[in-house]
């Protein structure tokens, strides 16, 4: 028994009359415009990096209108664009890869310590000193005891009493404060720049709930705000490869600015709202992602401390 035909309707990515399973024109399969989290993920499976038309199509209204890919593909016009999921892989493979390149060639790494100090290890590695120009001398023995010229002190290993106070303990706090003094900092930085993305991937579903709460009132599904904050990392990524490549704080600083005016734009553009309601809007959900993304941050590096150690 042949099927029946499927009724006339209209394609909402191109407006193309059809009757079939897809459309003739732009091939998007026929559907309500109903998003999912099935046809977010399906939609990102299948060669989810690879630099097609329809990804090098989605840049530039993606770039020149703030919260345009959004909006389009919450409102069924998905297939001339690239995935929220696909674009945000990309631009955070760029960036992330081009930071793991300059930090782990920088001087220092992401942790920079002035190289003031000198710091030597004896051949029997009994002790290290650190010779600050004319200030006195100091040296922390392998056991944990801190000598001083200038306090009167009697140097390491000639069994005097230390003096309390200045004397480390053979505890856990001790030994790692003094792996933290010895470790190379560019060792923790390559591992703190390798962690921060899964910290953000984590983060992203976080910021969609901040603006569900922050947009209670609207009728919108998580999985929207999903997309919006997904297409505000990407941009993110992508304005912060410059800062990136060139190291320079004052372009990192201009590259923030502008992806806050972006995302100030795309939150007017995306959930249609008044100036003033979108600027208010704007200050509680970029304040509180701030905090919630400087914690974030703070917690992935004092781990990567403790497990570089």
């Amino acid at each position: 028994m042949p099927a029946e035909p499927l009724s006339p309707t209209t394609c909402l990515n191109c407006g193309t009359p059809f009757s079939t399973p897809f459309c003739p024109e732009c091939g998007q399969e026929r559907g309500p415009s109903i998003l999912t989290f099935r046809e977010l993920l399906s939609s990102t499976v299948d060669h989810y990096l690879s630099l097609d038309s329809k990804f090098v199509r989605s840049l530039i209204p993606f770039l020149r209108h703030p919260g345009m890919l959004s909006e389009e593909y919450v409102r069924g016009r998905r297939q001339r664009y690239v995935s929220p999921i696909r674009l945000y892989l990309v631009t955070s493979l760029v960036f992330f890869v081009t930071a793991s390149f300059f930090v782990d060639r920088s001087e220092q790494g992401f942790l920079h310590i002035q190289n003031s100090s000198e710091r030597t290890v004896s051949p029997d590695s009994s002790k290290v000193t650190i010779r600050r120009g004319p200030a006195p001398q100091f040296a922390i023995t392998r056991s944990g005891q801190v000598a001083g010229d200038s306090l009167d002190r009697t140097t390491a290993g000639e069994g005097s009493d230390s003096v309390p106070g200045n004397q480390f303990s053979e505890d856990a706090k001790g030994t790692f404060f003094r792996k933290l003094f010895e470790t190379d900092p560019r060792v923790i930085s390559s591992h703190f720049v390798k962690q921060i993305p899964r910290a953000l991937f984590l983060l992203v579903p976080l910021f969609a709930l901040l603006l569900k709460l922050v947009y209670w009132r609207r009728s919108r599904a998580y999985i929207e705000h999903l997309v919006f904050a997904l297409h505000s990392h990407a941009f993110l990524f992508l304005i912060l490869i410059p800062a990136v490549l060139t190291r320079s704080r004052m372009v990192g600083n201009l590259g923030m600015v502008v992806a806050s005016v972006y995302f100030f734009i795309a939150m007017k553009r995306f959930y249609d709202q008044g100036w003033g309601k979108t600027t208010l809007k704007f200050l509680l959900a970029a304040g509180a992602y701030s905090t919630v993304l400087a914690t974030a941050l703070l917690i992935t590096l004092v781990l990567t401390i403790v497990f570089s150690l």
